[in-house]
């Protein structure tokens, strides 16, 4: 019997290297965020040209994806995300902020990005244009950014008599010369080439993670932002109407006997990759099992358990096949038992498969996925294997949860439950 049906039973940017400013303020953000985990985006690979910038950004809270798992590095920025990317990195730089100037515009009265642009404007930081509008839905401009940045920078580090030298030969004339030429004095930002800014390109979300993290490396320099300590985090989330877009169709359907949202959370949390390095996973679980997991699961880090992945299983359509392959490790997925209308425990999300490569599903003759078959012989134990007496499966006992590698006429050594099943 297929193991899916057996639960119930049992910073550089765009620009050259040579860019003005870019050199020395790319190696101290390199140091600022040094050590931070990986981030959980899909679209953000290790070695991404902003990676760095946007773990580093995504660890101190200052910036998000546009999905949980989805940065979206090459998608221009709006001046409301702006506002509140720049009011957070501002925070994370060690300044502060004004109350917010409620009023300041009249096309901002609501929305999750009216805080931080009524603040900005209160701290002069964020103006209006001529009809004393902001315009929150517009994208922003290469130029148009670096007075973002070179405003912020000025609130936390106080500004400059140093007159900035023309840095470009195409910001001439440009409403925000002044402050283009500023941003490549201080090393905020750099041009597309040593001579050309293009002042008029949109302002995209993985050069803006390279931009801020300049501005942050810049105050810890100045000794005004304490250097964040990485290592272990873990936090616990609503599901988001995003999230719930996501997913819907996919682990979790309408008109089934799935869990209301309501009863479900998001734990993003940290573990030890395959390659040594820290990265952020994401696991989706009932309210009721999340306590365990994250308890468990901080064991298991803190003892030195390696885990390779963990996304969210939509990114592998819901099939349990597809992510077991990718050896993902993953909790809840609202599906049946096949031929059955009963449910998998993972259907309530009070189940978590970890590794399942290391720890395969056995049956028999019947080994899923086909690679655990290297992985049969228990007694060898390597890296990512879960065996009686570890320190991870241990750690799920004591919450009370069952390992189903303890199941007698089957073993599926990559399940854990709050049943046992």
């Amino acid at each position: 019997m297929p193991r899916r049906h057996v639960s119930l039973i049992a910073v550089a940017l765009v620009a050259s290297t040579s860019a003005v400013g870019s050199s020395q303020p790319a190696a101290a953000a390199a140091d600022l965020c040094a050590g931070a985990p990986r981030a959980p985006y899909v679209d953000v690979p290790d070695a991404h040209t902003h990676a760095d910038a946007i773990d580093c950004l995504h660890g101190l809270a200052v910036i998000r994806g546009r999905l949980v798992d989805a940065f979206e590095p090459a998608t221009s920025l709006r001046r409301d995300q702006m506002a509140t990317i720049i009011a957070g990195s501002i925070e994370a730089a060690g300044g502060r902020l004004p109350a917010p100037d409620r009023g300041a515009f009249p096309d901002v009265s609501s929305g999750p990005h009216r805080d931080a642009i009524e603040r900005l404007a209160a701290a002069g930081i964020v103006e209006g244009r001529a009809d004393g509008s902001y315009a929150p839905g517009a994208h922003v401009p290469r130029g148009q950014m670096t007075a973002f940045l070179v405003r912020a920078h000025d609130h936390v580090l106080g500004p400059s008599d140093e007159p900035a030298p023309s840095a470009f030969e195409d910001t001439a004339g440009h409403p925000h010369e002044a402050t283009i030429d500023r941003a490549a004095q201080l090393g905020l930002a750099s041009g597309k080439t040593a001579t050309r800014f293009a002042p008029q390109e949109l302002t995209l979300r993985g050069q803006t993670a390279t931009f801020v993290a300049r501005l942050l490396h810049r105050s810890a320099d100045a000794g005004v932002m304490t250097a964040p300590r990485w290592g272990f985090t873990s936090s616990v989330h609503r599901i988001s109407a995003s999230l719930e877009r996501q997913i819907t169709g996919s682990s979790w359907h309408a008109g089934r006997d799935c869990p209301p949202f309501t009863d479900l959370r998001l734990l993003e949390i940290v573990h030890r990759g395959f390659d040594g390095r820290d990265r952020v996973g994401l696991l989706v679980l009932h309210r009721d099992a999340v306590a365990d997991v994250r308890v468990a699961l901080t064991r298991s880090y803190e003892a030195g358990f390696h885990i390779e992945r963990m996304r969210l299983v939509d990114r592998y359509g819901a099939d349990d096949d597809r992510s077991m392959a990718a050896n993902n490790s993953s909790a809840f997925n609202c599906r049946t038992v096949s031929g059955s209308t009963r449910w998998s425990e993972h259907a309530y999300g009070r189940a978590i498969d970890i590794n399942p490569v290391q720890n395969p599903y056995v049956a028999g003759s019947t080994v899923e996925p086909e690679a655990g078959r290297a992985y049969l012989d228990r007694s060898n134990v390597r890296r990512g294997m879960l065996v009686r007496g570890d320190a991870t499966v241990t750690a799920f006992k004591d919450r009370g949860w069952g390992w189903g590698g303890d199941w007698s006429s089957i073993k599926d050594y990559m399940h854990l439950s709050s049943t046992g099943r």
